[in-house]
């Protein structure tokens, strides 16, 4: 069946936001749109049958996904920037080496319940954002991150211990909230961080090893 789309072609516009999930991408083509850069998908999907994005037009800079549940296998080529609002209980998407085009500099996801493995990140990425995630080992960390969001309100604290401790030197900022709290460290040197909270008279300067007893003992 021929798309409702097929046929239009909308040359100006650069920004594209849709509800239904399958029918967008079908719709979504560099014919139709061939001026987009930004794409969100904000309807909810449970269409196993959404896995090739690789048809999306190829100048896409930043993808959005509302919920979904889908076993991804490819997404545009030089992509910069990628948002995935999951399932609390979705399993199907995976990341994988490769997965990921090898442009992207932004990701977030939130509620991706597998873990991070080595590889799965590019080595591009340079800013990182994970949510209600406990799998994240220091040596997933792709070389040039330099920015690091991680919450987690569904487990008690963050592993991030192992993290802390092998902290790649390339991350330059942190922020982090647990059910205890949220703290933004700015990296000033190997060790030296500037601390800052929502209580203000607790901030200041502070070295990785009271960052490591803070989160040790929550």
């Amino acid at each position: 069946m021929q798309h409702l789309l097929a046929n239009v072609t909308f040359p100006n516009v650069t920004v594209v936001e849709m509800f239904s999930v399958q029918d967008s991408v079908a719709g979504i083509t560099s014919k139709t749109f061939p001026a987009v850069q930004k794409v969100r998908l904000l309807g909810t999907s449970t269409n196993l049958e959404l896995r090739d994005l690789s048809t999306l037009p190829p100048n896409l800079e930043s993808l959005y996904f509302g919920y979904f549940n889908a076993n991804i296998t490819s997404f545009p080529v030089g992509l910069l920037e990628l948002e995935m609002m999951s399932f609390d209980s979705a399993a199907n998407f995976k990341l994988t080496k490769g997965l990921l085009p090898d442009t992207l500099r932004s990701l977030k996801l939130n509620k991706y319940k597998n873990p991070i493995e080595v590889g799965d990140l590019p080595d591009s990425l340079i800013e990182f954002s994970l949510s209600d995630n406990k799998y994240f080992p220091p040596e997933a960390v792709p070389p040039n991150l330099r920015t690091l969001r991680w919450a987690n309100m569904s487990y008690h604290g963050l592993p991030i211990r192992p993290l802390l401790n092998r902290l790649p030197s390339s991350i330059k900022f942190m922020e982090l909230s647990t059910l205890q709290g949220y703290v933004i460290l700015v990296r000033l040197s190997e060790t030296l961080f500037l601390h800052t909270c929502q209580q203000l008279h607790l901030s200041g300067f502070i070295t990785m090893d009271r960052i490591i007893k803070h989160f040790t003992h929550q």
